[in-house]
């Protein structure tokens, strides 16, 4: 069975905002929202290359669990840079 989506705004034409089981997803490909409206059903995610997740919302187990995913060293690298930025726009 293919997974449903439900379309929240489409960003552009290789970027849409969907939700999926009560939760947000930021999906990212090649024509991905290309002709897609605000609340249609999209079921082809052959066109799908990334997929990013809103921690909103995600219990204490749930965002562990997707911790437990990422690479240590991107990880570390991440901090890093919003450190950087943090330290660059004055905000802590």
């Amino acid at each position: 069975m293919r997974e449903k989506y439900i379309i929240k705004k489409v960003l552009s034409n290789n970027v849409i905002l969907v939700t999926h089981k009560d939760k947000e997803y930021i999906l990212v490909g090649k024509g991905v929202g290309f002709g897609k409206k605000k609340d249609s059903v999209l079921e082809d995610v052959e066109n799908v290359e990334n997929t990013f997740i809103s921690l909103e919302g995600l219990d204490k187990y749930e965002y562990e669990q997707l911790l437990s995913k990422v690479d240590k060293k991107i990880a570390a690298a991440t901090e890093e840079i919003i450190a950087m930025i943090s330290k660059k726009w004055g905000k802590n």
